[in-house]
């Protein structure tokens, strides 16, 4: 089953619940990390795109804008796309977008 990764705190400010429909909401919101730290920010998201499958999950563009766009370009520096996940607020539903990165290439590690 796909897995829907969201950078925002589970403290209600962040309502995800209909990117459920696109697979099991997985939060890895770094705490305690300021997104100013993006040294630490960075190593920290690492562990977690490790755990993303780029076939099948999503990542949510919810939540603090540095955590995100770490996030995003981690991933699409590991994997060479990402499956995101973008609020549209007319129709209260995230749309589904593929970013790719037309210069990865496999092994180029």
């Amino acid at each position: 089953m796909s897995k829907v990764f969201v950078f925002a705190p589970a403290d209600g400010r962040f309502n995800v619940e209909s990117a459920a429909a696109y697979g099991v909401i997985t939060r890895r919101n770094p705490e305690g990390i300021s997104p100013f730290n993006t040294d630490q920010l960075t190593e920290t998201l690492s562990e977690t795109v490790d755990e993303i499958e780029p076939d099948s999950d999503f990542v949510t563009l919810t939540g603090n804008n540095i955590v995100v766009a770490l996030a995003v370009a981690l991933t699409l520096s590991a994997y060479g796309r990402v499956r995101l996940l973008i609020f549209d607020a007319r129709s209260s539903k995230y749309v589904e977008r593929t970013v790719t990165d037309p210069t990865w290439a496999q092994g180029d590690e």
